[in-house]
């Protein structure tokens, strides 16, 4: 079974506002062949005079966030994944240096401290923790016949024991009822 992150690049105007649809998605396919440790990249975003509008130097501001998407009608969620809600703001900026056609390009990244609802200085690539967590049960049922004589409540006793690698020893007793289920 395929597992999608999609992770979405968008600008955003000095104060963290949207400003354009977004720039570009990236969508992380993940399957037991995939080391848990992965990435995804996004196209480079090129610039031109026309974006630095007769400045020299302009700033220009990206939100990088995981998307909340469903998947299938499923929402992620649903089947064991949390969503990552880390946020990083990158504040690029354009120089035009006036030498050789070339912008000076540097970008500086920040990351959402959701508790103060501000951006803080970020060293590094970006990382998206996602967790996975899965919960199960199951009712093992039986009946016990007995021929001969009339079965009794309580007269037999059944041990379900966990016999699975790394199990944790788990172990339960039970006792047949008169019409001998259990």
């Amino acid at each position: 079974t395929f597992q999608y992150f999609t992770f979405s690049l968008y600008e955003v105007d000095v104060n963290g506002e949207r400003i354009t649809n977004t720039i570009d998605t990236g969508t992380l396919t993940v399957n037991s062949n995939v080391s848990s440790n992965s990435s995804v990249t996004f196209p480079a975003i090129s610039y031109s005079l026309d974006d630095l509008n007769g400045e020299t130097t302009k700033e220009f501001y990206y939100i990088l966030e995981e998307s909340a998407t469903v998947e299938n009608g499923v929402n992620r969620e649903d089947i064991g994944y949390s969503y990552s809600r880390e946020k990083y703001k990158y504040t690029v900026t354009v120089e035009n240096t006036g030498t050789s056609g070339i912008f000076t390009v540097t970008d500086k990244i920040e990351k959402l401290n959701e508790e103060e609802e501000v951006y803080e200085s970020y060293q590094g690539m970006p990382t998206f923790t996602n967790n996975y967590e899965a919960i199960g049960s199951v009712t093992i049922n039986g009946t016990k016949e007995l021929t001969g004589k009339e079965l009794t409540d309580e007269k037999f006793t059944f041990v379900l024991t966990e016999n699975s690698v790394g199990g944790q020893g788990y172990e339960t007793t039970t006792t047949n009822n008169t019409d001998g289920s259990f």
